[in-house]
Parts: structure tokens; sequence; C-alpha cells
């Protein structure tokens, strides 16, 4: 993958530094050093980014690796990712069916392309298209954002010597196309290393200098603030974030997912006795908005209570059934939920009992996060 800038003047770009998959590893793509600015120097020192928050996307064709559905909903799902975290909207249009580059082309912003080798022949006077190299080499590269008088900004090519996959297969188009699109927003470099360790943890930045295959097709909090700076949070989005109780740390701000991947915490419980954790949901959106809170209830030789903070209001019927639904609270503003978890005498010493809890935007569902506590009986 590479990120490249449209050129405004007759100045070629030089070949920039691109992203190749990795050979002695199958699950990694490296990115490379692969930023260019639209002049041929570094990116530029302020912010880059659209002067809108709705930004269009269309196809200016397809690949043949997978059906049309399926790859406009991959493509979709990775638009997602980022509008779900930040304060764009985007919109899906046909594309104009123009050259690349072509000034007469206005919409749709980011024109997605497939492509071999010189992709765009004849349509590159400036020569800031990088040919694609086969399979195995180049994968895929962005343009960052206007100057707008060039129609190459924000533009996304693949290289369709790969063979594109869904998320369970070697090379992912929605998590590639997640990474490539955080460039057309205007984040021109790479997440610190300190974000980006070699393994596929939970909050792997996707926007690492490699993109390793079995990470999370999601942004996370180096992602997210690097795009908040550019177009602020969304309206609506529910931030969940988990400790043990008593003594535990707050685990983990601006990690959204669904399935409580890096936002479980765990302790041990003696037989006959309880456990419990708190539930912190912050408004991580633009505007006030309440949130629904859902969780599982008491099940065979396994009580669950839930409890508000700081009155310790008893909320479990609502909390196990349709959801307790919190005060408005404004952006930035928290609200703490206790979850005490007793463990029953029969249980058997070594058995977990796993509470995923779940907060939503009241007019938002899609907008949420979860947390999760692990217990094992003593």
């Amino acid at each position: 993958m590479a990120l490249v800038g449209p050129a405004p003047t007759a100045t070629p770009a030089p070949t920039p530094v691109v992203a190749v998959a990795d050979p002695a590893d199958p699950g990694v793509v490296d990115l490379g050093d692969d930023v260019v600015s639209p002049t041929g120097g570094p990116p530029p020192e302020a912010l880059a980014a659209w002067p809108t928050d709705v930004v269009t996307w269309g196809m200016v064709n397809h690949t043949g690796d997978l059906s049309r559905a399926t790859q406009v909903a991959e493509l979709a799902a990775a638009f997602e990712a980022w509008a779900s975290v930040t304060g764009v909207t985007f919109v899906k249009v046909p594309d104009c069916g123009l050259p690349f580059a072509d000034p007469l082309c206005g919409v749709p912003d980011i024109r997605i392309l497939f492509g071999v080798g010189d992709h765009t022949p004849g349509q590159d006077p400036y020569g800031v298209d990088p040919s694609f190299d086969g399979p195995g080499g180049v994968a895929a590269h962005a343009f960052f954002p206007p100057p707008p008088s060039n129609t190459a900004a924000g533009d996304v090519h693949f290289d369709d010597a790969e063979r594109w996959t869904t998320l369970d297969g070697a090379t992912p188009l929605r998590l590639i196309a997640i990474h490539e699109i955080g460039h057309a927003l205007g984040i021109t470099g790479h997440a610190p290393a300190k974000k980006c360790p070699a393994t596929a943890t939970a909050n792997r930045s996707i926007m690492c200098a490699s993109v390793n295959t079995a990470q999370a097709p999601l942004p996370h909090s180096w992602d997210v603030n690097q795009a908040r700076a550019r177009y602020g949070p969304p309206v609506a989005r529910a931030d969940v974030e988990t400790r043990v109780v008593p003594g535990g740390a707050w685990r983990k701000k601006r990690l959204y997912n669904t399935d409580a991947a890096g936002q479980t915490v765990y302790g041990t419980v003696r037989r006959g006795t309880k456990g419990r954790f708190d539930v912190r949901v912050t408004n991580d959106g633009a505007l006030p908005t309440a949130f629904v809170v859902q969780g599982p209830g008491s099940s065979g030789k396994k009580t669950r209570r839930y409890q508000v903070l700081p009155d310790k209001r008893n909320v479990t019927t609502e909390v196990a059934g349709a959801g307790f639904v919190t005060p408005v609270l404004a952006p930035g503003e928290s609200f703490t939920i206790r979850v005490k978890v007793w463990i029953g005498p029969g249980v058997r010493r070594g058995q977990r009992t796993n509470t995923l809890v779940a907060v939503a935007p009241v007019a938002a569902p899609g907008r949420g996060d979860v947390g999760r506590a692990t217990f094992t009986a003593t």
C-alpha cells in the first residue's frame, strides 16, 4: 500500500516506497514509508483534510475476485469504520466515468479503482500514480485530500494482480481499504511503533506501517485521535471502560468493538461469594445523548445485580430486560454502573463466568461499545 499526493504542477512526484506483501509472513502486509506530497516534498505540516464533513465515494471498476455485491459491502464497511468514530459522513455515488485526475470529475470525491501495472495509462501527465508490480508486491495506494483543483485527491487504487478476499482470506479488501481510507482522509503518516506490536492485538492501530491480516478491522485510539483532529467526533458514540473492584485500573478507552477484545477484565471469586466490576460509559460523540445499557441476568448457580453509582440504585430488571436508559450525557460526560456477580457454592472450581455489558446511544445503536468481566471460581 502506498500513499501518494496529487500533483498540482508539472513536477513529477518521486516514486514512493510502497507497501508490499511479506513473503516470509503471509499474514502481514508491509506498508513502509509510503507518504509523498503533492509537490514531491515532505507531507504538509498542516493537517490535511477534506473541507467538508460529507465525502462521496464511488467505484471506477471492480475486481473479479469477489462478487460486486460483496466488494461493495466490504468497501462500504471500511468507510463506515471511519464514519462511526469521526464527524465524516460517507455517501456512495456513481462514478463520473472520466479518466484518472480529469478536472471535470467533481464527484465522487474518493474514486476506487482496481488495476494492474500501469493502471492509468495516458492519464497521468505528472507521473504521480505509481505502477503496480504484480502479486505479492504493491497491494494498494491512496492520494491524500485536496488541493481541490486536482481530482486525484483522495483516490484509492488496488492492485488487481493480488487475490482480494473477505476478512477470512489472505488479502482482506476491507482491512486494507480501512488503512488506505485513513490516508485518503488525511492521515499522511503511520502510527508509532508502540501502537504496532508484531502480533494482532485487540488495540493494534489500523494505521501501522504494516497490517496484520488477523487484526480487528477497526480504527483504534491512535487512528481515532488522528482522524478526530481533522473532522471531530461523530454525532453519537459510546465508549465503554471496565475495571475490577476494588483496585482495578480502567480498561480500555477508545477501543470500540462488539466482542470485548481488549476490554475484558479478570478476577477470581471464592465460591459462595461475589465478584464486582464497574462499567463506565462515556459520551464520545459531539451531541448530548442518553445510552441504553444491557447485560445478562441471573442463571443457574450465578446471580447478577446491576447498580447505578454513586447512589447504588438497583437497575437489574431494566439492564437484564429491554435495557436501562441512562440520563442524557453531555459530550465527554460519563456514567457508571456496578455489576455484582454472585458465584454459588455449587459452581465447579476453575469454572469461568463471563458477563458482557453492551452500551449504545439511544438513537444510534450501531455506534455502541461493550465491556466484559471474567471471574474464575476458586
